[in-house]
């Protein structure tokens, strides 16, 4: 029983230090527009003020802009209405789609 108590214990404190060194990797760096043609293929954060928006119902498409540039950035799926104007901070993949860079969005946080 006291070996068996050990065990579980070390097994625990294992996947305890693991889910540290993952939460390390997983975190998403903040960029500006004019990086991310370095950056294609990864997971990224840019903050900036939406500058057109087109909202179907299974994607919307907005213009996002910083100081650096102009970017396009797709969201899957129903999205509350946002507008022109508003400042807001997209997470994302940086893609290449018909020779132009956008980020495939999985979160938009109001800025």
């Amino acid at each position: 029983m006291k070996k068996l108590l050990s065990l579980a214990l070390i097994f625990s404190l294992v996947g305890l230090f693991s889910l540290l060194l993952i939460a390390e990797y997983l975190e998403v760096e903040q960029v500006s527009i004019a990086e991310l043609e370095q950056r294609i293929g990864q997971r990224v954060s840019i903050s900036g003020e939406i500058v057109k928006v087109t909202q179907k119902p299974a994607v919307n498409f907005f213009e996002l802009a910083d100081a650096t540039g102009r970017l396009s950035v797709v969201a899957f799926g129903e999205m509350t209405e946002v507008n022109t104007n508003t400042k807001v901070s997209v997470s994302g993949k940086v893609e290449l789609y018909k020779g132009e860079l956008e980020v495939i969005a999985d979160q938009i946080c109001l800025a």
